[in-house]
């Protein structure tokens, strides 16, 4: 089996539903290839995080908006074209390339299949009612989000904060999973990641004094510098006072300050 083949059946090979022989050829494989190896043990580690995450239960309302849309659906009228060839397109667009998040997005796909009885129509039923599908599919996406965050892998992490770049209102909880990687994570990377994820959510309350306060905590130039850059380009005026005390710190790498100096001016 080729290393496509593999990757198309590692989902079954986590979960255990693959025969006995395909077994083995899986198994043969994965002992040879690096590549596949990493992949199924970045996806054991995403199906871990999302056993661990809280059953979420629709709510009441959004129950009895999913059965009025099932009753006006059974009165649908014979002529109107069948939506299936849509919804193929709309799952398309959303699906991730890597397949390491394949499995998360199918999670949120499946709920919000369940809700709307795998016809679009809703979107025929007023803001309301998808202003509560969208906000679920928030909060289910900011789950997996904060469960990756929370990894042992860096690369897991790294993921966690990229996925947060679909999220467009971020709950506090979140926003302070994304501070509290910012401020201690042990991987530079990640906590570079940190830092452009929070420019996004900058203009949030709190965030910026959070990103000030973060300056002082940093050690690594790049992070510096990357914060630096951030608090100039969202024109934080507040943080002039702890530009000025990165640049008066002694055991700050000359060339951050050299690069403090240059960009408080922009401030000034």
């Amino acid at each position: 089996m080729t290393c496509e083949n593999i990757q198309e059946r590692i989902i079954d090979y986590v979960l255990g539903a693959v025969e006995a022989a395909e077994k083995r050829t899986v198994k043969d494989h994965l002992a040879e290839c690096e590549t596949c190896r990493l992949q199924l043990e970045r996806m054991e580690i995403v199906w871990r995080g999302l056993n661990r995450l809280p059953e979420s239960e629709p709510s009441p309302a959004l129950r009895s908006r999913f059965y009025a849309m099932l009753e006006s659906e059974k009165h649908r009228e014979p002529h109107k074209i069948p939506l299936s060839g849509r919804i193929e397109g709309f799952i398309a667009s959303l699906w991730p390339k890597r397949p390491a998040l394949q499995l998360a997005y199918a999670l949120v796909l499946l709920i919000v299949g369940l809700f709307i009885g795998g016809r679009v129509q809703v979107w025929e039923h007023g803001n309301g009612e998808m202003a509560a599908l969208r906000q679920e599919i928030s909060e289910m996406r900011q789950m997996v989000s904060v469960s990756l965050m929370n990894q042992t892998s860096s690369g897991e992490r790294l993921r966690g904060i990229q996925y947060t770049e679909q999220i467009k209102h971020p709950t506090g909880p979140l926003l302070q999973v994304l501070l509290g990687t910012l401020n201690s994570d042990p991987n530079v990377n990640v906590r570079l990641a940190a830092v452009d994820a929070l420019f996004a959510f900058s203009d949030r309350p709190g965030i910026r004094e959070a990103l000030i306060a973060s300056l002082s905590q940093q050690t690594s130039p790049l992070v510096q510098i990357s914060l630096i850059d951030l608090l100039v380009e969202i024109r934080e005026r507040r943080s002039l006072e702890a530009l000025r005390d990165l640049i008066g710190n002694q055991q700050v790498d000359p060339t951050v300050k050299e690069y403090a100096e240059k960009r408080i001016n922009e401030l000034i």
